[in-house]
């Protein structure tokens, strides 16, 4: 596992479950892998490409850019649904019914919500994140 992975499992794991926490790393793939292409065609356009290649780029875009978001927008679903089973409450898009991504707010959420704060993950520590 990479570091970067592993710092991502070990704040979000605990608060939203093991699986949930594996869905948003796929997620930050998809975005990372959706930044290059959005910066060349934004420079393209910026710089004043020809209007050749501008249109091409752009539709390079659009052609790759429609199925990340719509896996983005699969695995956000999955992850919530994971973390609802995990956590024994419905979490959903909104704000407020999500775990808070802050120390305190997210302790009064699941105070709120009769969780026990940190202990969603089985395999991640479960102790509070300094």
């Amino acid at each position: 596992m990479s570091d970067r992975k592993r710092r991502l499992m070990e704040t979000m794991a605990p608060k939203w479950g093991d699986e949930a926490a594996e869905y948003r790393w796929k997620m930050t793939g998809i975005q990372l892998a959706g930044l290059p292409l959005a910066l060349v065609v934004g420079a393209a356009l910026l710089l004043r490409s020809e209007q050749g290649v501008a249109w091409v780029l752009f539709a390079v875009f659009v052609v790759v850019a429609v199925p990340l978001s719509v896996m983005g927008t699969i695995y956000l679903r999955r992850m919530n649904r994971t973390a609802s089973k995990t956590l024994g409450v419905q979490v959903t898009w909104k704000a407020d019914s999500s775990p808070p991504p802050k120390s305190p707010a997210y302790e009064d959420w699941c105070n709120k919500n009769g969780l026990v704060p940190y202990g969603a993950s089985k395999v991640f520590s479960t102790r509070r994140p300094g």
